[in-house]
């Protein structure tokens, strides 16, 4: 009886520290959000700290930092602005279509997108699972 005490005691606990490790370890959360000013810091210490760096060359570093940490802001919030004007663009075709295609014509090309999203998917996925591998081109 006791044995068996025991082995339900360690059963609970071996399933609550494996649920607890994995609500610490979820990517995303908890994440400390850092400005571009933060970000440069943080690096010119690093480097500071790894390559023996003089204060003149730690501010110089910070400063290099800063313009590229802003330059790589900028490029995202483009990226982003691009990305819903092509949504936009997207959607607007499809008003579009919907106004010069028939059902049956509708319904076959969203099968055809479809097919196409799950192909592109699938050879992302394909690429994705041999990064190691070198990409073999066929004739």
């Amino acid at each position: 009886m006791k044995k068996l005490a025991l082995f339900i005691a360690f059963g609970i606990f071996s399933v609550t520290g494996t649920v607890a490790q994995n609500a610490q370890h979820k990517p995303g959360k908890h994440r400390r959000v850092m400005n571009t000013e933060m970000r440069a810091q943080r690096h010119a210490e690093q480097m500071a700290k790894d390559l023996d760096l003089t204060t003149k060359q730690k501010d110089e570093v910070y400063q290099l930092n800063l313009m590229r940490y802003a330059r790589m802001e900028t490029m995202r919030a483009e990226r982003k602005a691009s990305q819903a004007r092509m949504a936009e663009m997207r959607l607007q075709n499809d008003q579009e279509l919907r106004s010069i295609l028939n059902e049956k014509q509708l319904s076959t090309y969203h099968q055809m997108q479809q097919d196409k999203k799950a192909k592109l998917k699938e050879n992302r996925a394909k690429r994705l699972g041999n990064k190691n591998q070198p990409a073999v081109i066929k004739d």
